[in-house]
Parts: structure tokens; sequence; C-alpha cells
């Protein structure tokens, strides 16, 4: 619901369709007011499992318990994977301090962009659409997959 903290869809859409190269089935998550957002990542990666809005809170943590891995924007679901102790990948904004927000432990990699607008406390990015997001490329979220979860060739 904030867009400052959202890392683009096409991004999601190229790591899910990566994983799923490596036989790995993606998961979609999200509420039911996300669902473009949803469609926008399935039309570029087919092999994902779409939940979006199919889901309660009792589910989510079903579904955190069983996932060989998370990766996720500043979101419920991904500190509900950080909970269970899946590893996780977080693709954090600059909106909010890190050391407040950030999920805890050494099974988790937090990636974040280091930009002079840090800590704006923005809901929307006027400067550039989520600028701090944007400088996350899809290859640093690739590396840090491989190197924290172990189904990534």
């Amino acid at each position: 619901h904030r867009p400052a903290k959202r890392w683009a869809a096409v991004n999601f859409a190229q790591l899910a369709a990566g994983l799923a190269a490596g036989g790995v089935e993606p998961v979609i998550l999200g509420g039911a007011g996300e669902r473009t957002l949803a469609n926008e990542i399935k039309t570029a990666a087919v092999a994902i499992r779409d939940l979006t809005g199919l889901t309660i809170l009792a589910d989510l943590a079903v579904l955190a318990r069983d996932a060989a891995g998370a990766v996720g924007n500043d979101t419920g679901p991904m500190h509900m994977a950080a909970i269970h102790r899946t590893p996780c990948v977080a693709i954090f904004s600059e909106v909010f301090p890190i050391e407040k927000w950030h999920p805890r432990g050494e099974n988790h990699i937090v990636l974040r962009a280091d930009v002079a607008c840090s800590g704006c406390m923005l809901e929307e990015c006027f400067a550039e659409p989520s600028y701090c997001m944007s400088k996350i490329g899809v290859e640093d979220v690739v590396a840090a997959v491989k190197r924290k979860m172990n189904f990534v060739n």
C-alpha cells in the first residue's frame, strides 16, 4: 500500500521466471487490492502460483513455515517468513530506518540502496517512482538469493 516501498513488478517477474527455470515454484502473496501487480508479474513469469487475495493470516504462517525461502518487500508476509526462520531476502526502501524494521537474525539478507534521500518517510516518491527501490537490480536480488538459499544454482 506504500508505492515508495515497492520493488517493481517487472523485477519480481524476472526473478520469478529465473527461479521457475531453475525448478523452484514461485508463489505470489498479497491482498486482493494487489491483483493488478500480481498479474503484471504473472504475465512475464507464467510458471508461478498466485495466491493474491486468497490467504488469511493463518495461511501465511503455514506458507512461511513450509517455504524454502522468501523474497519480498517490507511487508507482513516477509516478516511472517522471518519469524518462522525461513531464509529471507528482504528488499527494503530507504523510507524508514533499517534498524527499526528489518528482519532479525543471520538467516536473512536485507537489500537497500544508499541514497541521499534516506529516511524521507514518504508514501510515494516524488523524485522518481520508488527512486531508492529502482537502485536495487534483479541481479542484486539473484545474488542474495544464491547466497542465502541452497535451491538456486
